[in-house]
């Protein structure tokens, strides 16, 4: 189905940059820039009272119903609206009924040469609306990120090597895998961290470990990157560093929420020890761990009871992971998620400051024993 015989284009997901992207594309398809004046019109959805998400859907349903200048074409675009699905504003009686007009406006079918845009985070598929939308033959587009990790991590990655293409760099398996787990699979993200690189190397097209280092900044999702591996390097000089650059520089981030990431590695730690102790995760004969035979019952384990299965994650971190566990005994790792429960809990009774209670984990940890180990 050509795009010229579709009349309404719904747009689903929380992926703002991907959203922009096909929504440009439809209005360039449908209306070019210099007929904009008069052949587009902007309906914002950004509502928070039900009064005023009324009123843009019923100026939504009055534009649609109204012809464009001199009976050219005109798309009515009806930008981030968030009352297509379950939530107070959605179930009020006045959005209620505004969404029963254009669905009115919709199972009548749109006049000749008019076009309906709608972008949103989310649209219930039990909604009358989406209903009528099916039956006109709408086209449906779906940026939400995938429920499955493995799965949200492979659409990353695609993204990923189509916005280097588009800057001209490049970037091994390793160096891939190190990106996304630093910056995260938001693509916009991705994007204004791939355009600091390309600034940032000039003539040079291929992106190393180091540059990711200089240049990338961790996302929110991964706040902590940095901190971890040094943690998992047991280096306490940059781990303090890193620490009190994260609370006390850039502000963003509370030692609550960096204890709980801290709390997540070592959990991760402690499988690939367990790993490397029984044979599981080997050197591949140079400087490389990763999985190789795993007895079934513990395979069961390892793919069905984790939150997160340590044999399907990219061979890069797999890697990473291993190696960072190879630096402590398993009772040291036991004994570290002991002491991080415990810090953990004196922040959250308040016996001592928070900053200074994962300092001082963070020494406990990582500062060499009397003896020199």
């Amino acid at each position: 189905m050509g795009m010229e015989t579709v009349s309404i284009h719904v747009l689903l997901g929380e992926d703002d940059y991907r959203v922009a992207e096909k929504a440009r594309e439809i209005l360039d398809h449908y209306v070019p820039p210099d007929q904009r004046e008069f052949g587009l019109e902007i309906v914002d959805g950004r509502v928070s009272l039900a009064e005023e998400g009324a009123r843009a859907i019923r100026q939504c349903v009055e534009s649609l119903r109204t012809l464009g200048f001199f009976g050219n074409r005109k798309l009515v675009w009806l930008r981030d609206a968030d009352f297509f699905r379950e939530s107070p504003l959605g179930r009020t009686e006045l959005v209620k009924a505004a969404v029963q007009d254009l669905t009115d406006t919709v199972k009548a079918g749109l006049p000749q040469d008019q076009t309906l845009m709608i972008t949103a985070p989310k649209m219930d598929k039990r909604l009358a609306f989406t209903k009528a939308c099916q039956a006109a033959k709408a086209r449906f587009y779906d940026f939400s990120p995938p429920d499955r990790p493995k799965e949200a991590l492979r659409q990353a990655s695609v993204q990923l090597r189509q916005v280097l293409d588009k800057t001209g760099l490049r970037m091994t398996g390793a160096v891939e895998a190190a990106f996304l787990e630093k910056v995260g699979t938001e693509t916009r993200q991705m994007v204004n961290e791939v355009e600091k690189l390309a600034v940032y190397l000039g003539d040079r097209h291929t992106v190393e470990l180091k540059d990711l280092a200089d240049v990338v900044c961790a996302s929110r999702e991964a706040p902590a990157w940095d901190l971890l591996d040094a943690v998992g390097a047991r280096d306490l000089d940059k781990s303090l560093r890193l620490l009190r650059q994260l609370l006390f520089q850039s502000g963003k981030e509370s030692p609550i929420g960096l204890i709980h990431f801290l709390a997540g590695r070592i959990q991760e730690w402690i499988v690939y020890r367990q790993a490397l102790d029984r044979g599981w995760v080997r050197s591949d004969g140079g400087a490389k761990f990763k999985w190789g035979r795993v007895p079934e019952t513990a395979r069961r384990v390892l793919t069905e009871d984790l939150k997160k299965n340590p044999m399907a994650v990219h061979p890069f971190r797999a890697h990473m992971l291993a190696q960072q566990a190879a630096h402590y005994a398993m009772s040291e790792l036991t004994e570290a998620y002991r002491a991080v429960v415990n810090a953990c809990e004196q922040m959250v009774t308040g016996r001592a400051p928070a900053a200074l209670t994962l300092e001082l984990l963070l020494i406990r940890l990582l500062a060499p024993s009397p003896n020199g180990t």
